[in-house]
């Protein structure tokens, strides 16, 4: 008997229950989707969530999606706005350089240019989303080891000996994940020989929502603001001169913050753990195939210093679901490479555009060419001096331009 003769235990089924992948099943369960889950990581609690200095700087586009989602009080309730945003050179953050690049809520017309949210919360909100739908087959401490499809359906088997059917598979499982290998999509690697050193920090002095990033010659210095005078720091170094700071312990640690955050806070105490995050980039060949899908992580990884992974991730779910939406309402089969294709023309261009940018930036601001200096002082101080400019570079990190996807912009597809 063929697959697609038997009946389907979901509509659409994915694999990889992080973030992005719990997002997408909420998404399509909230768009009437039966959806199986499989998430490797046990059911998560409040207390097993503890912050670990890991946040999201979230763009305009981000928050309206969550918001539409149902998580506007996750946000009111655990994000942080972010009121401008400080991009300049220097070596700590008072030196800011003759032309600081600063965006303002008003080069947006928003409210806010965006939401810094504690990793810790976001997991536990849609935890809480997940399970108050009651759509959802979740399957816990399960990996998705093998697939094949076979007529209108794809079936997953997992290390547990378990097998699940559905319409379509959706890789959200990481940029290590195995289901893409297995479907045949390969990924274009960059290593970039640097390390994000991730930590949170309390200070007596408030941050007022001010983001700030400043280049270094080893890599980018950035300090995004949390609730309740917190800030995440994400700086990024040499793999060599992260492997040093890993063997200081804390109070020398926080000497080396003291130098670069130029007391603009006032006195620094470290609030959590220090994180040490190898940084490359990999960007898979294709979005989609026939009965398969790729989002977040697993369809791209890219370097830190916009701030642009996740908000990725989230656009690839939202324009997701107009593709799967809109096929449905054709009566089309979801599943078929024929409707999938418009998913990976749609996302391709985007990805890639993003990744070289960020990957150029990176080159352009992480070193100390004396050219390249002069080049980035000339790109900073036009960015700074032309109100067009500036506002056109905050308008794309904000993800407002190009198509947005129907979540993106505040309704249901």
């Amino acid at each position: 008997m063929h697959i697609y003769r038997m009946k389907r235990e979901s509509d659409i089924l994915i694999g990889g229950g992080g973030v992005v992948g719990s997002t997408l099943a909420l998404a399509l369960a909230q768009a009437d989707f039966s959806v199986t889950l499989i998430d490797s990581a046990p059911p998560s609690t409040s207390a097993q969530s503890r912050f670990d200095g890991r946040a999201y700087a979230l763009n305009p586009a981000s928050c309206t999606l969550l918001s539409t989602l149902g998580m506007r009080r996750l946000l009111a309730e655990c994000g942080q706005p972010i009121s401008s945003v400080v991009v300049s050179e220097g070596q700590t953050a008072r030196q800011t350089g003759r032309n600081p690049l600063r965006i303002a809520q008003d080069d947006l017309e928003q409210e806010n240019l965006g939401m810094v949210v504690e990793d810790h919360d976001l997991r536990h909100g849609l935890e809480e989303k997940l399970a108050a739908t009651g759509k959802i087959r979740r399957k816990h401490l399960e990996t998705i080891v093998d697939h094949e499809r076979e007529g209108m359906a794809i079936r997953a088997f997992t290390d547990s000996g378990q097998v699940h059917t559905a319409g379509l598979l959706v890789a959200s499982d990481g940029r290590t994940g195995r289901i893409a290998k297995q479907a045949g999509i390969d990924r274009l690697t960059k290593p970039y020989r640097q390390s994000a050193v991730v930590c949170s920090v309390e200070h007596e002095i408030p941050h007022e929502g001010v983001a700030r990033q400043f280049f270094l010659p080893t890599g980018p210095f950035a300090i995004l603001p949390l609730r309740k005078n917190h800030s995440s720091v994400i700086w990024t170094d040499t793999e060599a001169n992260s492997r040093s700071y890993e063997t200081l312990d804390d109070a020398e640690f926080l000497q080396l913050l003291h130098f670069r955050f130029d007391g603009i806070y006032g006195s620094l105490a470290l609030d959590g753990p220090r994180l040490n995050w190898r940084l490359s980039m990999s960007v898979a060949e294709r979005m989609a195939a026939d009965r398969f899908a790729l989002v977040g992580d697993a369809a791209h990884g890219i370097h830190p210093l916009a701030g642009q992974g996740l908000n990725l991730g989230f656009k690839d779910v939202a324009a997701l679901i107009d593709v799967l939406v809109a096929a449905r309402r054709r009566g089309e089969d979801f599943g078929s490479e024929t409707v999938l294709e418009r998913y990976h023309v749609w996302r391709r261009f985007d990805v890639v555009s993003m990744a070289a940018a960020v990957d150029g930036f990176n080159q352009l601001f992480s070193n100390s060419n004396p050219l390249l200096k002069l080049v980035r002082a000339g790109g900073l101080r036009a960015a700074a001096d032309l109100p067009t400019l500036r506002r056109a570079f905050a308008r794309e990190a904000a993800g407002l331009t190009g198509s947005v996807p129907s979540l993106l912009a505040g309704s249901t597809p």
